[in-house]
């Protein structure tokens, strides 16, 4: 199992414990520092785009298109796919003249987007289930168990 790295504490009681592995490798091959397995084999996934963004810096690039602290963050991040998100990237395509159809990926629908549909699915299972026993129960524990829902205002 991995280290723990990190403990979070609401007061005296641990809130979250942060578990992984971490090695630090110096330009010849030799481990300089490490928690955890420092030979464990992973994925990069979302820990890969910080350093696939930094090309981008080094080569001139940021500074030739006049890339903004929050254009370069949205190229080293993961995002949700939301609003702000998409109109950041659109606003760097603009700046690079190229336009989503230039771009070779798939699509998904945003995680907002997932999880409204699926809070709407929840809210309407849940109304059909309470309609059966609503008039059993009183209607703040009623409220109670809707209120878990509440991602449909989102």
């Amino acid at each position: 199992m991995s280290d723990v790295l990190l403990k979070i504490y609401r007061g005296n009681l641990v809130e979250n414990i942060y578990r992984g592995d971490i090695a630090i490798v110096h330009k010849a091959g030799n481990h300089t520092l490490s928690f955890g397995d420092k030979e464990k084999i992973t994925y990069w996934r979302s820990a890969a785009k910080p350093i696939q963004v930094m090309p981008v810096i080094y080569s001139g690039a940021a500074d030739k298109y006049k890339l903004t602290d929050k254009e370069i963050t949205i190229m080293a991040s993961s995002h949700n796919g939301e609003e702000k998100h998409i109109k950041l990237v659109y606003k760097i395509l603009d700046k690079i003249n190229l336009d989503e159809k230039d771009l070779l990926c798939g699509v998904h629908l945003p995680f907002l987007y997932q999880l409204k549909i699926l809070a709407k699915e929840k809210l309407n299972q849940l109304k059909k289930y309470c309609s059966l026993w609503m008039k059993n129960y009183r209607n703040e524990k009623v409220g109670k168990f809707i209120s878990d829902f509440k991602l449909r205002e989102i």
